[in-house]
Formats: structure tokens, C-alpha cells, sequence
């Protein structure tokens, strides 16, 4: 709250001064305090018992539930971490957890969110399980689910970015993450992953999945299999399909399109689209239409209009986090969480507290870093516009430039 006050103060200042040439806009400052509970029990409603195996069953600790006899019921309450264990990509992982683990087998979880795929290791007879998360919320609720189930003397955890924290080799390192993380946790699993063991990794979208491929290749490892699944909406037991491929196209959607260049390349190499595959296509103008490739030669690809979509999933809030440099990975994680929020930018911005030493050399690299993870959120959660990723910058230009355009826009500043 102080910090609130200090800013809104700050605001003030800078209003007051005149003669300095800027036509400053009004700016109206409010804020509440929200606790953790008013938000973190109305969505409960919503989740109910359901087997996601051929024997896991989520049960959230509220609920009832009469089980069957081969029933492997997991107490869960994921608070304010993720893994409600419905999620598609960790019903995945619970189901190949089903075939993967054995008695006795030592098993990592990497990013354990509410600890649901390591619980539901020792559950299915993995002696030996350490969960680990970078964020200590998500450790929190990962230990309680853990005691909830009577697994505290069977599991150990803690706080890790990646593997950094674990200790020994793993048969099984489970992560259920994002393919740029994964991709990063390839460096680490030498050390951590025992002769002959496997890594499951989950969340990755499939036009990420030629570089997850490429990464495991080239760190001298083997693709076992590929399992690519996507719930469809609505109420009990649904069908499963793969995912339509999705493209932002860099202009205006015609009843025809050209695609060249690294967009072509991407289509024909990465998502390995042909002749007669339908692709939903994104233009400038965040219109949306399923298109069809009619053609294609060893530079460009043809799209057909088949169908104009409704482009609803848009917030009409235009919301633009300005957001002080993180260490490690978090800075992703909070772009990827900005995506999924509807933001549709991010400014990191330096300032007088900011505990990350600014490296100008870098700074492109990691603003392009950003920015791929930012389109990879888009596809993944069906956003119909791309959030921008903004130039480092100091806390004080920021709010200079905003007030040069007449205008604070109704940013969050964290």
C-alpha cells in the first residue's frame, strides 16, 4: 500500500509541473485491497470429482465421493497454484504416469504447481518422489495436498529453478511446463536423470514441437512417443482431437493469401502442413478465419477462405503491464501469464529497487526471447491478437512518454 501511496504521490508531482513544455492528461488513481480468499474459493463451484485415468480420481477436498474398488483417489486442493489434475495437459501426464511408474522407482517433478503428478507418482508406487517449484506459493499448497494424502514421509519438497535444487538421479523426471523451459531443462538432465530413465514433458504446443525435438536430439536423447490432445468444452466425458494449427498473418485476410518467408518455412517444416489442412489464421486486424493451404512450393504457401470467425476472445480493455525486471525465468513466466490475462503488451522497466543488473548487450535477445514466448501463450490459449513486447526501460521515461501523449493509460505497474 505504501508503495501505492508513494506512486500516486509521485503522479501528483509530475501533474503539478508546469512550464516544461508537456500537455498533461487527467489521471484518476483508485485501488482496494482484495484478500487471497474472496478470489481463491468462488471458482471451487466448478470442480468436482473426475477420474482423468484408468485409475486417478481428483477429488477436491470439499467434495464426496463413493469409490470403486480399483479407485485411486487423490484429496486436492490446488489454492493458488496450478493443477487442478483436469487440466489436458496434466490428465495427460496422469495417464502416462498410469504405464510409467513403477514400485520402487525415484521420480523428480519439475515446477510441481499444486504437487497433483507427484502425488499421483507415489500413489501408483514410486518410493522415493521430491516436487519442487521456483514460486514458495505453489510449494505451500503443494506440501498441504501432500499431507492432505498422507504422503509427507513419501515425498519431499522444495524450492528449485529447474532441476538447480534436486539431489541425485532420477528414474522418471516429470515436467509440465512450457517448450522454452523444457528446452532449457535438456542442459540439466545428465545430471539428474538416471541411465535409462525418461523425462515426461507436457505443455508443449504442437508448433513448438520441432524445437523440443531438435533439443532432445541434440543433447543426445531419443523420442519415445508423442501423445497430442486437446478437451473439447462442455460436461462429462468428451472426445479428444488434435488441435487446429494456428497463424498470425502479417496483413489483411483475403479470400486468397501468399505466405513466404520464415512464416512458409514455420508452416511447412515445423507444423508440417499440407494440401487439404485447415489453419486458423490471424491477421493485422485481429480478424480471424479457418483457411485451407491449396498449394505450396519450396518458398510460399497458398491459403483458401473457408470460413470467417468470430474473433471474441479479446478483452475490450486495453491492459499494458509495465512490469520491473525479474530474475531467471520468472520474467518469462510472467509474460506468458500476461498473454493468458488478455494483456496486449509488456514494458520492462528498470528501476531505483530493481534487483536485476541491466546488461544493454543483452537486452535485445532477451526482449526477442520474450516476445516468442508471448506469440507461443497466443497460440496456445487462442488469443486473436499478439501481445508486443516493449524495449527495456527506465521507470521515469515510461511515465514521461505516457504523460506525452496526453494520457496514463489504465496500466498495472508491479
Amino acid at each position: 500500500m505504501r508503495k501505492l501511496r508513494r506512486f500516486e504521490q509521485r503522479i501528483k508531482e509530475f501533474q503539478a509541473v508546469t512550464g516544461d513544455g508537456m500537455e498533461k492528461g487527467t489521471c484518476a488513481i483508485s485501488w482496494a485491497t482484495v484478500q487471497d480468499e474472496d478470489w481463491s474459493d468462488n471458482w471451487k463451484k466448478y470442480f468436482h470429482p473426475e477420474k482423468v485415468g484408468g485409475m486417478i480420481v481428483i477429488k477436491p477436498t470439499w467434495e464426496d465421493y463413493t469409490a470403486s474398488p480399483d479407485d485411486i483417489v487423490i484429496e486436492l486442493d490446488p489454492g493458488a497454484a496450478f493443477g487442478t489434475g483436469t487440466h489436458p495437459t496434466t490428465a495427460m501426464c496422469i495417464r502416462e504416469l498410469e504405464t510409467l511408474v513403477r514400485g520402487g522407482m525415484r521420480v523428480f517433478d519439475v515446477g510441481t504447481g499444486s504437487g497433483v503428478l507427484s502425488i499421483a507418482a507415489a500413489k501408483l508406487g514410486a518410493t522415493d518422489v521430491t516436487a519442487m517449484d521456483y514460486d514458495r506459493t505453489a510449494v505451500n499448497v503443494a506440501e498441504e495436498n501432500i499431507r492432505q494424502n498422507r504422503l509427507d514421509g513419501q515425498i519431499k519438497t522444495g524450492v528449485s529453478d529447474l532441476l538447480k535444487s534436486f539431489e541425485g538421479k532420477a528414474d522418471l523426471i516429470v515436467a509440465n511446463i512450457i517448450a522454452d523451459i523444457i528446452i532449457r531443462l535438456f542442459d540439466e538432465l545428465d545430471e539428474h536423470l538416471a541411465e535409462h530413465g525418461q523425462l515426461l514433458a507436457s505443455g508443449i504446443i504442437s508448433e513448438r514441437l520441432a524445437d523440443v525435438t531438435a533439443a532432445c536430439i541434440a543433447h543426445g536423447f531419443v523420442v519415445d512417443k508423442v501423445i497430442e490432445e486437446k478437451r473439447l468444452g462442455g460436461n462429462g466425458h468428451q472426445p479428444w482431437r488434435r488441435e487446429m494449427r494456428r497463424l498470425f498473418y502479417k496483413g489483411l485476410l483475403q479470400d486468397t493469401i501468399e505466405i513466404t518467408g520464415a512464416d512458409a518455412h514455420h508452416l511447412m517444416h515445423v507444423m508440417r502442413a499440407r494440401p487439404g489442412q485447415e489453419i486458423i489464421v490471424v491477421d493485422d486486424e485481429n480478424q480471424v478465419a479457418r483457411m485451407e493451404m491449396t498449394a505450396f512450393c519450396e518458398t510460399a504457401v497458398t491459403l483458401t477462405l473457408r470460413e470467417r470467425l468470430a474473433a471474441d476472445t479479446e478483452s475490450p480493455i486495453q491492459l499494458v503491464l509495465a512490469q520491473c525486471l525479474l530474475k531467471a525465468d520468472k520474467m518469462d513466466f510472467v509474460v506468458q501469464k500476461a498473454v493468458e490475462l488478455g494483456a496486449v503488451g509488456v514494458v520492462p522497466v528498470r528501476s531505483q529497487n530493481c534487483v536485476v543488473r541491466y546488461d544493454a548487450k543483452k537486452a535485445a535477445g532477451r526482449r526477442d526471447r520474450w516476445q516468442k514466448i508471448a506469440d507461443e501463450a497466443a497460440k496456445q490459449c487462442g488469443r486473436t491478437a499478439l501481445l508486443s513486447v516493449e524495449p527495456v526501460t527506465d521507470i521515469e521515461d515510461f511515465l514521461q512518454q505516457e504523460a506525452a501523449c496526453g494520457r496514463y493509460r489504465a496500466d498495472l505497474l508491479l
